[in-house]
């Protein structure tokens, strides 16, 4: 038996959705404009994925004969964690152009590209499998690079670019103060990202229970970081 899946589950990710849902609704409670709308999507595609895999784990402790719902279920919740980035981008370009850019052909091919490529990438051959009567989720070797590199290309690349040129305008310090925050929670669900996909490649024993422990502490603080660098008190002025 796997562990360090049930621990990651049944405790990192059931942590972390009851999170998402609090700052989630403390975004939208103080207020309902494009730029918490944006974020909350990207926590909300997260819970939804976590909350998913703890009905899979959950199904397969009760032994229900279900296989293929479950398959369903791992499929679903890769393409909302993978699809989920593509609101952080859009959030970041919020801050850095500050006008509505929800409503721009643009970012709604981009996002239109991003939902295509997230939900046909996990249908290439061979690209998900399973391991035992406990369905322990493999990526393909080849899956796992074409999720590094698209990952890198439009989610990471972007977002180092515009934070960059968020940094570099930004005159006051308390403003700056944010921002770094904010970058720090940021590259620390990449990292969670990068990690999450070697742990679902390389089933190595002792990797596993390393990133089991190291995800925990990843993911909950980063999203965290990002909640109160500008999540939190983000208002017009905090943008460009």
């Amino acid at each position: 038996m796997d562990w360090s899946r049930y621990f990651v589950v049944l405790i990192t990710q059931a942590l972390a959705a009851l999170f998402f849902i609090i700052i989630i609704y403390k975004l939208l409670k103080r207020r309902k404009d494009q730029s918490s709308i944006l974020l909350s999507c990207f926590y909300l595609s997260s819970t939804l994925a976590f909350i998913m895999n703890i009905i899979v784990v959950t199904l397969i402790f009760s032994n229900s004969n279900l296989a293929n719902l479950i398959k369903t279920f791992y499929f679903l919740l890769s393409f909302l964690i993978l699809f989920g980035f593509a609101f952080l981008v859009i959030f970041i370009l919020d801050l850095y152009y500050v006008q509505s850019l929800i409503k721009s052909i643009k970012v709604q091919v981009f996002i239109l590209i991003y939902a295509i490529f997230s939900f046909c990438v996990f249908y290439m051959p061979g690209a998900l499998s399973f391991i035992g009567d406990e369905f322990t989720l493999q990526y393909s070797f080849e899956l796992s690079i074409v999720l590094y590199i698209f990952s890198t290309l439009t989610s990471i690349l972007p977002s180092i670019i515009f934070i960059q040129k968020i940094l570099k305008s930004i005159k006051h310090p308390s403003l700056r103060k944010k921002y770094r925050r904010f970058t720090w929670g940021l590259f620390g669900v990449y990292l969670d990202l990068y990690g999450a996909i070697l742990y679902n490649t390389w089933h190595n024993p002792i990797y596993r229970s390393i990133w089991g422990i190291l995800t925990t502490f990843i993911l909950l603080s980063s999203a965290y970081l990002i909640y109160i660098g500008i999540g939190r008190d983000i208002s017009p002025s905090d943008k460009l």
